[in-house]
Order: C-alpha cells, then sequence, then structure tokens
C-alpha cells in the first residue's frame, strides 16, 4: 500500500519536470514559469512568453495518488502528473496562439480554461 501524496509533491514535481522540460520542444525556452501554488484542492501557475504576455492556468490537483514502488515519471506519480495533465495541456494551449485569442484579467494575465 502506498502513501498519500500532498499539494508540496505536486509542485515539487512541477517544478521538478519544469526544469527538465525547459528549453525543448516540450517547453519551449522562451516561457518563464513566474508563479507556482497550490492551495491543497488546486494548483495554479503563471508563465510569462518572450513578449511579456502573462498567462495563467488552474487545475484541480489529484484527489488521491499512490506513488509507493514507482519510479518518479512512471503512470501514477506525481511527475507523470505534472507533464501530462499540467505542462503538456499548457504548453499545447500556448500555442494556438493564446495572447490574441485570451483578453487579459485586470491583473494583466491570460487565464487559460481547461
Amino acid at each position: 500500500m502506498g502513501s498519500d501524496v500532498n499539494a508540496e509533491t505536486f509542485l515539487s514535481a512541477v517544478r521538478e519536470e519544469w526544469d527538465k522540460a525547459h528549453g525543448t520542444i516540450v517547453v519551449p525556452a522562451e516561457l518563464e514559469l513566474t508563479h507556482l501554488e497550490a492551495d491543497g484542492e488546486s494548483l495554479t501557475l503563471h508563465v510569462t512568453d518572450s513578449a511579456g504576455s502573462r498567462f495563467g492556468w488552474r487545475t484541480p490537483l489529484p484527489a488521491h495518488m499512490r506513488s509507493k514502488n514507482k519510479t518518479p515519471g512512471e503512470t501514477g506519480t506525481p511527475q507523470h502528473w505534472a507533464l501530462w495533465e499540467v505542462l503538456i495541456p499548457l504548453v499545447e494551449e500556448l500555442e494556438t496562439n493564446a495572447a490574441t485569442r485570451l483578453p487579459p484579467d485586470i491583473d494583466g494575465v491570460r487565464w487559460i480554461s481547461r
């Protein structure tokens, strides 16, 4: 039986996967991770592109995930979730010309809906 994974584990997984993927085809070098937080139920991140446009992404944290006896990045781990449920969908949305499709909010953040 595995151990429960908390929000900090997911934040660490997103940071780790961002660092590994940044500057590759997965996360282009012109994107900068500027904000990352979890409130216990959801994860929020902000990125800035090379033009200075800011984008926000919010996604629910998995309600329950087990990770014991799994290699980081393997299906069912926080790293796998970070890559496939956060980073790849985020970058896919940004590649669809999000700066012109999405209006900024009062703080200048263009929120990408999931």
